[in-house]
């Protein structure tokens, strides 16, 4: 009769191994789900336009080339508007890079006479190692350079801007705890805030090239509501006028 003890050691160095063959192979790094070898020197523009399945989750044109070979290691690459890729080259088969801002659909690994381009779908922010293509003396060829290839929707984020003033009515006084609301026409959105006891009042993080009217209400006064497209940050007063009169 075999121990109870003996057949636990079994199953838990049965799974030791399997996990330590899954990291050996790289299962437990961001699975590839296309490496494909493309001669020449492709760029993310001819995957987008490939009919080949193996790049059909790529459907952007938009990538970001590292020139050359890292002379750093790790080196840093600043993608324009987008963020940050960060590669650690060990070995022309031992590649691993890390983005912060960006999510890579796939990266495109050019050396000899092709590439080695790796598929990432879903998109991610960290992968490898990755493999440079063999040479003819079938050794694998030293890196040239890298390219990283980012979804349509990555590094696009919208300019925002601000919308500040203050609040006066026709005396000269200016008004604080006056409600003061800006209706985003483009979305229906709206935000309302108070204004100190200064006047001032603000609103942040709006969207650029959004048509926007700002309103005040105040009991005793009329205030002309003001539209207009934010374009950067807008100051704006608010002058009110007593109900008896009109602007």
């Amino acid at each position: 009769m075999i121990k109870t003890k003996y057949i636990s050691k079994f199953f838990t160095g049965t799974i030791l191994t399997g996990i330590f063959l899954l990291v050996l192979l790289g299962v437990s790094v961001n699975q590839i789900n296309a490496q494909v070898f493309v001669s020449g020197n492709p760029t993310c523009a001819d995957l987008n336009s490939s009919n080949n399945p193996a790049f059909s989750s790529i459907t952007s044109d938009d990538g970001f080339s590292t020139g050359n070979a890292p002379n750093q290691n790790p080196k840093n690459y600043n993608i324009p508007n987008v963020g940050t890729v960060t590669v650690a080259y060990n070995s022309n088969s031992d590649i691993n890079f890390t983005a912060s801002g960006a999510f890579i659909t796939a990266v495109i690994v050019k050396a000899g006479n092709g590439a080695n381009v790796y598929v990432y779908d879903p998109a991610t922010a960290s992968g490898g190692p990755l493999v440079t293509p063999l040479n003819n003396g079938g050794n694998q060829a030293g890196l040239s350079h890298l390219v990283f290839c980012y979804g349509p929707s990555v590094g696009t984020t919208a300019a925002r801007a601000m919308v500040a003033g203050r609040v006066q009515v026709e005396t000269g006084k200016f008004r604080g705890s006056i409600l003061v609301t800006i209706l985003n026409v483009s979305t229906g959105e709206t935000q309302s805030v108070y204004t100190n006891r200064l006047g001032y009042y603000q609103f942040e993080d709006l969207p650029v090239g959004d048509t926007y009217i700002v309103s005040v209400r105040s009991k005793g006064f009329i205030f002309t509501p003001q539209t207009f497209t934010l374009n950067e940050d807008n100051a704006l007063d608010m002058r009110g006028y007593a109900v008896s009169r009109t602007p």
